[in-house]
């Protein structure tokens, strides 16, 4: 159950919500923002079939209404996704030509859920939602999930009841995940790294490139050729998703690295990394791999960081450290 999550994980939340709906004072618009997680959405969901339920108090979540709320098939209840491509200003047209029609389910209450509402093509699509919030209705309520409060336009938040999530425990994300469907080397690496799929083309890039990375540890030499070909090649004029290319590499390095550290890790694919580079100095490669991963948060050329990477993994290959004390 989703209340019982919230009420776990966000305990201050879930007395907020149950107070407005226990006392009939649910806003007409909420905006739940923070950190990357999925019990932003789910509780978006939470609230949209409390608010259709109308009992004053948390959805039952099992009826059929709720199912139908949550999979998208309620009438009533309206989803308007920008995690994945942009939202624009047709996409809010279709919501509110939809939403301006008589409500058709018995509740006679309508809902809609925006997610990532910071993805969008620019300020027309949320000057429309301004105009309607500006205009309320008393059946219509409106929620916006944001990973990046600090993008939404202040006007729409100063109208807004916000809601502010912490960064939640991983291993939540990580169970929601397996839930969902994830292997569990994926799920575990999403939730340590904090992004939202799998299907996210820089994750997968720097997986991929992770993978020959350690693949080619024992010739260290050679990453130096890899990174030419298949990393500042194909991103060649690209800064922007190099740049997150980059901390997902690093990210994703130093986490099997130091799992394929960790003896009692239950994830296959990181005994078998583990194998792979059992007679590589684990310690000295993960130190420099967050020495890098830390300069990537500053000015640094980001490219000129991965040459320093393969240079210093040269080097402990060679048997000399960072302040050149020999490692053998």
């Amino acid at each position: 159950m989703i209340k019982d999550e919230l009420k776990k994980y966000e305990p201050k939340i879930y007395k907020i919500l149950e107070n407005a709906l226990k006392n009939d004072k649910v806003s007409h618009l909420y905006l739940l923002a923070g950190p990357a997680n999925p019990l932003k959405l789910d509780t978006a969901y939470l609230l949209a079939q409390s608010i259709i339920e109308d009992k004053g108090e948390y959805a039952c979540e099992v009826c059929d209404t709720c199912r139908r709320i949550k999979e998208g098939i309620y009438y009533d209840m309206v989803f308007v996704d920008g995690s994945e491509e942009k939202i624009d200003k047709k996409d809010i047209e279709d919501l509110y030509d939809r939403l301006d029609k008589t409500a058709l389910e018995k509740a006679n209450k309508q809902v809609y859920i925006i997610n990532a509402l910071e993805n969008n093509t620019g300020a027309k699509v949320e000057n429309m939602i301004l105009k309607r919030i500006e205009e309320p209705h008393p059946d219509l309520y409106a929620i916006i999930v944001t990973d990046h409060f600090e993008m939404i336009l202040k006007t729409i938040v100063s109208r807004a009841q916000v809601i502010n999530f912490k960064n939640v425990d991983n291993s939540y994300i990580y169970d929601h995940l397996i839930e969902s469907g994830y292997d569990k080397l994926d799920a575990y690496l999403i939730s340590e790294i904090g992004i939202k799929s799998e299907e996210d083309d820089s994750y997968k890039k720097a997986k991929d490139i992770v993978l020959k990375t350690l693949d080619r540890l024992d010739d260290p030499g050679s990453i130096e050729i890899m990174y030419q070909k298949e990393v500042f090649a194909p991103f060649k004029g690209d800064n922007d998703n190099f740049k997150v290319f980059l901390k997902y590499y690093l990210k994703l390095l130093s986490i099997y690295i130091s799992s394929a550290m960790d003896i009692d890790t239950d994830i296959e694919e990181f005994k078998m990394t583990l194998f792979k580079i059992k007679d590589h100095k684990l310690a000295l490669i993960l130190e420099a791999v967050l020495d890098i991963l830390h300069k990537s948060d500053y000015n640094y050329d980001k490219r000129s960081l991965l040459d320093q990477l393969a240079y210093r993994l040269v080097m402990i290959e060679k048997g000399e450290s960072k302040n050149g004390r020999d490692t053998h």
